[in-house]
C-alpha cells in the first residue's frame, strides 16, 4: 500500500471510531433518561436478565445506526469540519429517536406504562413494538435527511414522516377486530408482532417516499399523501389475504387473541413488511 492508501485508510478508520462513539453517546443519553425514571439499564440487562429491555435497547441502537449512517452528508472540506457534521447529525438522530420513545409511549401505546411494562413486567410484546418503532424512526430520518432540500426542510420532513408513522399505526389499531393495547398489556406477543410489522412497513415506505430529489413542498406533500394512501390500501389487502388465503380457513382474530399464536402474528407482520418493500422498490 502507498502512503496515500494508508492515509485514506486512517481517515476512514477515524470516522468509524467517531460513528461508534456517537452511537455509544446516544445509548448513554437513553440510559440517563431511563435512570431518571428509576431504571438502571445495566441492571435490567444483566442482573435481571430482562429480554424485553434487551429487545427495546436493540431496536433503539439499530434505529440510531440506520438514521446516522444513512443521513450523514459530507458538505465540508477537512477532517474537523466533516467530523463536526457527523456529530451534529448524530445529535439530531438521537434527539428524534428519544422523541419517538416519548411519542409512541403517549400515542401509539397510549394507556400503557411502557417503562413499567418493559422494565418491571418484562413484557416482550410491548418491547417488540417499541423496538420496531425505533427502527422505523431511523428509516424515516434516513429518508428525510436524504431529501434534496435545506436542512430545516429536511427536519420538518422527518417530523411529517414521524406523524405518518403514528397515524397509520393508530389506523391499524382501529381496523383490527380486537383490542390491540389490551392484548399487549396481557403480554400477547402474537398481537405485538403485527404492530411491529406495521411500524416497520411505514418506516420503509416513508424512507422511499422522502429520499432523493424534491419537487417543492406542495408537489412533495401531494406525492407523499398519494403514496401513503397506496401503502394503507396495500397493507389492508395484505391483511385480508393473510386472513382469507394464507391461514387455510383459520381466522386471524382467533389465532392471535384466543390461541396467542406467535407464528401467525409473525406471518401477518411479515406480510406487511413484504408489501412495503415491494411498494418502496417501485417508489424509489
Amino acid at each position: 500500500m502507498t502512503a496515500a492508501d494508508w492515509q485514506a485508510l486512517g481517515y476512514s478508520a477515524s470516522f468509524l471510531v467517531l460513528a461508534l462513539a456517537i452511537v455509544y453517546v446516544g445509548k448513554l443519553a437513553r440510559d440517563a433518561i431511563a435512570l431518571l425514571r428509576g431504571y438502571r439499564m445495566a441492571d435490567m440487562l444483566t442482573n435481571k436478565d430482562n429480554p424485553a429491555a434487551a429487545i427495546e435497547v436493540s431496536g433503539y441502537l439499530l434505529g440510531l445506526v440506520f438514521g446516522l449512517v444513512g443521513s450523514f452528508q459530507v458538505t465540508s472540506d477537512g477532517w474537523a469540519a466533516q467530523a463536526s457534521e457527523l456529530a451534529m447529525t448524530g445529535l439530531l438522530v438521537t434527539a428524534m429517536l428519544l422523541l419517538n420513545d416519548w411519542l409512541t409511549a403517549k400515542v401509539v401505546f397510549r394507556g400503557l406504562n411502557c417503562q413499567k411494562e418493559v422494565n418491571e413486567n418484562q413484557n416482550v410484546a410491548v418491547a417488540v413494538g417499541r423496538a420496531a418503532g425505533a427502527v422505523a424512526t431511523g428509516l424515516v430520518i434516513r429518508g428525510a435527511l436524504g431529501h434534496d432540500s435545506a436542512l430545516l426542510d429536511r427536519i420538518l420532513w422527518a417530523f411529517i414522516g414521524q406523524a405518518a408513522l403514528v397515524v397509520v399505526s393508530l389506523l391499524y389499531q382501529k381496523l383490527t377486530p380486537y383490542d390491540d393495547l389490551a392484548e399487549l398489556k396481557g403480554k400477547n406477543l402474537a398481537a405485538g408482532l403485527p404492530i411491529a410489522g406495521i411500524l416497520l412497513a411505514v418506516g420503509i415506505t416513508v424512507e422511499a417516499v422522502l429520499h432523493g430529489e424534491g419537487a417543492g413542498w406542495a408537489a412533495d406533500l401531494q406525492s407523499m399523501g398519494v403514496d401513503m394512501l397506496a401503502m394503507v390500501a396495500l397493507l389492508f389487502a395484505m391483511r385480508v389475504a393473510t386472513d382469507r388465503v394464507m391461514l387455510g380457513g383459520a381466522r386471524l382474530k382467533d389465532e392471535i387473541v384466543r390461541d396467542r399464536n406467535v407464528g401467525v402474528g409473525l406471518i401477518e407482520a411479515t406480510s406487511f413488511v413484504t408489501g412495503a418493500v415491494i411498494l418502496a422498490f417501485f417508489l424509489s
